[in-house]
């Protein structure tokens, strides 16, 4: 996992519940704790590749500017959402709001509200398989992607018996869809569907080969990843319909 940490970040705001604080103003400090995907600029030396730091502090400024709302509690849960849209590889937010003046009689070195929010990506998978009895090897599959800790409002399209693709001489497939929320990170699903895999007995042996079950992530959110590993938006997902054809399934069925 990679990290983002902004700490002690200092501002200025008329965020409070009386009126001598929405006057005059007083001081706030911010810790952040930004979670990250895969970023690439662990790998290329280009400020694109990764989250920058400098647009969340503006951002955080721009909120303090023109806040005045009464509650820290209100006002974290503000500013994580704003950080959450402004970049769809933050995928984790710890924020603590501290306010150092509060208007309290007593020693202390501020008053202060944390909120951790994860983000729920909206996940489509595409599972097939050609050998043994390839409808109860999905049954299976499907069975074994609830259980994902993180994985909620599961949904599957039907079964598609479809030709291969890639390599021919094989066996027809049966191919599906799934779609769910899921609060966690693309590798982690990955090793989540490559344990499922392995655990049904599946063997790497020939690229588009004949396959038990092949589980493959389609799309993750709005995220795009380039790695060895992992490519997302699938690489070839524009041209294979037994792809598209069930995740095009559960996106009318969710009209």
């Amino acid at each position: 996992m990679h990290q983002i940490i902004m700490k002690d970040l200092q501002f200025k705001s008329h965020i409070g519940v009386f009126d001598f604080e929405k006057e005059q103003g007083q001081k706030f400090a911010v810790d952040l704790i930004l979670d990250l995907g895969y970023i690439e600029a662990a790998e290329q030396d280009d400020l694109e590749k990764t989250v920058n730091y400098a647009a969340i502090f503006q951002l955080l400024e721009n909120y303090f500017e023109k806040s005045k709302v009464d509650l820290l509690e209100f006002a974290c849960g503000e500013i994580i959402q704003e950080i959450l849209k402004f970049d769809s590889r933050i995928l984790n937010v710890d924020l603590t709001l501290k306010k150092p003046q509060a208007p309290i009689a007593g020693d202390f070195a501020y008053m202060a509200v944390r909120q951790q929010r994860k983000r729920y990506n909206l996940v489509y998978l595409s599972i097939g398989s050609n050998l043994n009895d390839p409808v109860k090897q999905l049954d299976d599959a499907v069975n074994f992607l609830q259980q994902i800790p993180g994985i909620s409002h599961f949904r599957c399209s039907s079964y598609i018996a479809t030709k291969p693709w890639g390599k021919t001489d094989q066996p027809d497939f049966f191919n599906a869809a799934t779609e769910f929320i899921y609060q966690g990170t693309p590798f982690e699903l990955l090793r989540a569907c490559q344990n499922i895999e392995n655990k049904m007995g599946r063997n790497r042996i020939e690229k588009w080969g004949p396959r038990l079950i092949d589980i493959d992530i389609i799309f993750f959110g709005d995220l795009e990843i380039n790695h060895p590993e992992l490519v997302i938006p699938h690489p070839y997902f524009r041209e294979r319909d037994f792809v598209m054809d069930p995740i095009m399934e559960l996106k009318r069925q969710a009209k």
